[in-house]
């Protein structure tokens, strides 16, 4: 069982003549696989179109899909690799090539060892050619899943998680901005389902935007991790405003008219009447002491009056 619903089975780096190089895929899901935009390079990993096939069409479930190449570029006379990517970027399978005679193909075994074959494309594959298999087989490279998972730019951390359920060692991992700045992770080792932290000089992480790819030892893009505005942005408290109300006559508070404030759903604060609340002006005032004094007046007068009438 393997590690992947789609994967490498076969390749012919040496087909005979004018027959063109080829790889072979197969999709062991119970779906439709859209292989649009994934793309198959060497070891170079350049991702210009002589070291670099696009793919388009859709594998059905349980089936094989041949990709020819346009441009041969899988070296057949040294060691090469064999690399498939998603359409975003990410490395999903991966197989060393090395010299093989011509007509031949490497092709996977059922036990998941490689060895050359007799070419079978879309088709399940031939055994092993005895004469070939110990010289020339290909050294399997184990799928490795890593990504970049998290970044914080002001302290130039950025965070690795190891989805395998092995250790993976990072000596000579590196990282590549979108610029071509490349650096090395600082992490040694990334266990099994966890991650890891790596620091890089001041001034490394873009805050604004960028792009980091994730290069193995042999410079092979694992993963893509790419970002935008990482610039924070300061929010500043909300505060309640304060609420001012204009009177009519805006030489009363809003109580001397009778008037209080109700919190509303929709308006915030609206204006509701009450119980009057009256409070004197001065004009009131000497009116109220004028009119005091005249009732002072009316009831003093008789008393007087009849005090110097019992004297007579």
């Amino acid at each position: 069982m393997w590690l992947f619903t789609i994967f490498l089975t076969e390749f012919s780096p040496n087909p005979v003549t004018p027959q063109m190089e080829w790889v072979e895929l197969y999709n062991d899901s119970e779906n439709n696989i859209d292989v649009s935009g994934y793309s198959i390079r060497d070891s170079t990993n350049y991702l210009t179109s002589s070291h670099r096939q696009i793919l388009s069409g859709t594998t059905p479930p349980q089936s094989y899909f041949v990709a020819s190449l346009d441009n041969p570029f899988i070296n057949k006379t040294s060691n090469d690799t064999v690399n498939i990517y998603d359409k975003n970027n990410n490395l999903i399978d991966s197989q060393s090539s090395k010299s093989i005679p011509v007509g031949l193909s490497f092709s996977r075994q059922t036990n998941g060892t490689w060895c050359p074959t007799d070419p079978s494309p879309n088709l399940p594959n031939n055994l092993c050619k005895e004469s070939y298999s110990l010289q020339n087989s290909p050294t399997a490279i184990p799928y490795i899943s890593l990504k970049i998972t998290n970044l914080d730019a002001d302290k130039e951390l950025i965070e690795i998680t190891n989805d395998n359920n092995f250790t993976v060692s990072l000596f000579d991992w590196r990282v590549r901005d979108n610029s071509g700045s490349v650096r090395k992770l600082s992490c040694q080792n990334i266990n099994a389902n966890s991650s890891c932290q790596s620091a890089f000089t001041s001034g490394y992480l873009n805050n604004d935007t960028d792009k980091l790819t994730l290069l193995d030892p042999l410079k092979r893009e694992i993963s893509v991790y790419s970002y935008e505005n990482l610039k924070q942005t300061v929010t500043k408290p909300t505060t309640t405003p304060k609420l001012t109300v204009t009177p009519k006559n805006s030489s009363l508070s809003p109580l001397s008219r009778g008037d209080v404030l109700v919190p509303t759903k929709t308006e915030g604060f609206v204006r509701q009447s009450t119980v009057t609340i009256n409070q004197s002006s001065p004009i009131h005032n000497l009116l109220s002491i004028i009119l005091m004094l005249i009732g002072s007046v009316f009831i003093l007068f008789p008393l007087i009056f009849h005090a110097k009438f019992n004297k007579k």
